[in-house]
C-alpha cells in the first residue's frame, strides 16, 4: 500500500514536497541560533535530513529530551540533532517543531 501511495503521488512530487518542507526548517533553525550542518547552499546538495546543532551536545541533549516531551521526535546522532521530514509531514508540524526552539 506504501509503494502504491509512492507511485500514485509520483517521486519527483514528493522530491519537491520535501525540499519545501526543509528549506522551511533549515530557515526557521537558522532564524532561531541553531547552526545547520547539513549541506545547504544548493538544492541538490539536500536530502530529506536536516542535521543541527544547539551549540553544543548537552544543549542537543537537552533540547532532544524537550522536543519528546512535548511530544515532537527528532533523532539524536552523533550528539547532533536530526530531523526528516517527509512528504506527508504538514507546514504546521515544522512550525510547531520551530515555536518550541522559541
Amino acid at each position: 500500500a506504501g509503494l502504491e501511495m509512492v507511485l500514485e503521488i509520483g517521486v519527483p512530487s514528493i522530491h519537491a514536497r520535501v525540499l519545501e518542507l526543509t528549506a522551511r526548517l533549515i530557515d526557521g533553525l537558522r532564524s532561531r541560533g541553531m547552526t545547520v550542518l547539513t549541506p545547504a547552499a544548493h538544492p541538490g546538495e539536500r536530502s530529506a535530513i536536516v542535521t543541527f546543532t544547539a551549540a553544543s551536545q548537552d544543549a542537543n541533549h537537552e533540547l532532544h529530551a524537550r522536543l519528546g516531551r512535548a511530544g515532537i521526535g527528532i533523532s539524536l546522532r552523533g550528539g547532533q540533532c536530526r530531523v526528516s521530514p517527509s512528504f506527508y509531514n504538514t507546514d504546521e508540524e515544522i512550525e510547531r517543531l520551530l515555536a518550541e526552539l522559541a
